[in-house]
């Protein structure tokens, strides 16, 4: 009933009630916490946090969190300890304090060993990026955004056919692309770099390639019944 119930809130989240979202979360924590799941209490606490963060609610997503991370802490889960940490991360952030965010990534990344993490592996890059810029911390940012761009092609040329073609990785993968190509060419314009220039158009030409094959293979149906020349050329 636990899980049904966050998976519920889930549901509602994902159509934008938000606050019927928050509802079936906390009712999924009390009976988690009555029936002595503290792995069921916990997630639905993270997600409780991020409904509370959707609707501006910035106190309780902290205090669903803390209890997350207590729960997680205790039960010595260091994937999903650094999952709770990544949220704290993103509330920060959207709190304005951008140092914090930073800490609270560093956190993140030495607490779980994301094995089997659902987060995306460009994402904590790209993360660091867009808050070193909002720092006005450039080089850095573009340096993290680097990164992030080589991690997302690792990922598409590894990723299931179902795990690209859906809308939300798709516009996720577009900004990583996007952020590493719109600073990198304002820089190399204020700079005068054409290496760097080269660079982002480079990046920008790869990722609609990308973007296109991904199209044509989603665009071939479930059964994926690609011609052994198609896996020729990309082997090559």
């Amino acid at each position: 009933l636990a899980r049904a119930l966050l998976n519920y809130g889930d549901t509602e989240a994902e159509l934008g009630r938000f606050s019927d979202a928050a509802k079936s979360f906390q009712n999924s924590i009390q009976i988690a916490r009555e029936a002595r799941i503290p792995i069921e209490e916990a997630l639905a606490e993270d997600h409780l946090g991020l409904a509370l963060v959707e609707k501006r609610n910035f106190a309780g997503a902290r205090a669903a969190y803390a209890a997350a991370l207590r729960i997680r802490l205790s039960a010595c889960d260091p994937d999903q300890v650094a999952t709770t940490r990544e949220h704290m991360a993103e509330l920060a952030r959207e709190e304005g304090d951008y140092l914090g965010a930073l800490k609270l990534l560093d956190e993140a990344e030495g607490s779980g060993t994301r094995n089997l993490s659902s987060t995306p592996p460009y994402w904590r890059q790209q993360f660091r990026g867009e808050t070193l810029l909002a720092l006005e911390r450039r080089d850095e940012a573009l340096a993290s955004f680097r990164y992030a761009v080589r991690a997302a092609d690792k990922w598409r040329r590894h990723a299931l056919p179902g795990d690209f073609t859906s809308i939300q990785p798709s516009a996720t993968l577009h900004g990583v692309y996007r952020d590493f190509v719109d600073l990198a060419a304002t820089l190399s314009i204020e700079r005068h770099d054409s290496l760097l220039a080269r660079e982002s158009l480079l990046v920008l030409a790869g990722s609609r390639a990308a973007s296109l094959r991904e199209q044509r293979i989603a665009s071939l149906g479930r059964q994926m019944q690609l011609p052994p020349r198609y896996f020729e050329l990309l082997s090559q």
